[in-house]
């Protein structure tokens, strides 16, 4: 038999013991919630000023541009980055944004994992986790090749899929 979409995919398991105790099963992102992904991800590219259709993960001298960039950024840049980018990852994990208290933070509920749960992990374990999800929604085919985030998923392209199809 030619597809099956029971078996075109893995589902999007996660286990993130022994650093987190949480382990489940992540539900299938909207197309919505992936645009939206792409979208953050886009924006947080050309806050720092990084032209995300010149960026191309196969060239080393434009990441290498991307982590100069990133050396010059201040603390707070940074953090406001990984901010943003647990946010994102949360939001297409189902976590829903709630009410901002007092101090600017924002309160979130849901989520398979949690925006707390994916926050506590460790950096690189987290990072990994982005590479790996990032891998199975924008090129579930290959992922298993490795966890390699790519940023060819944030780039502007004319796509007819989707809401504005045309």
């Amino acid at each position: 038999m030619g597809f099956k979409a029971s078996e075109a995919v893995s589902p999007l398991e996660y286990d993130f013991h022994p650093h987190v105790d949480a382990k489940g099963v992540t539900p299938e992102p909207s197309t919505d919630q992936i645009v939206q992904l792409q979208v953050a991800q886009k924006a947080a590219l050309e806050k720092l000023g990084i032209d995300t259709d010149e960026v191309d993960n196969d060239d080393q001298g434009n990441m290498q541009s991307l982590m100069d960039m990133m050396a010059g950024l201040s603390e707070e840049q940074l953090y406001e980055i990984q901010d943003e980018q647990a946010d994102a990852v949360a939001e297409v994990c189902g976590a829903e944004r709630g009410e901002t208290d007092a101090d600017g933070g924002v309160y979130w509920s849901g989520g398979n994992p949690s925006r707390d749960e994916i926050i506590a992990l460790p950096f690189r374990i987290r990072q990994a986790y982005f590479g790996w999800l990032m891998g199975q929604l924008f090129d579930p085919e290959s992922a298993a090749a490795g966890t390699r985030p790519s940023l060819k998923a944030v780039r502007g392209g004319k796509r007819s899929i989707g809401r504005n199809a045309s």
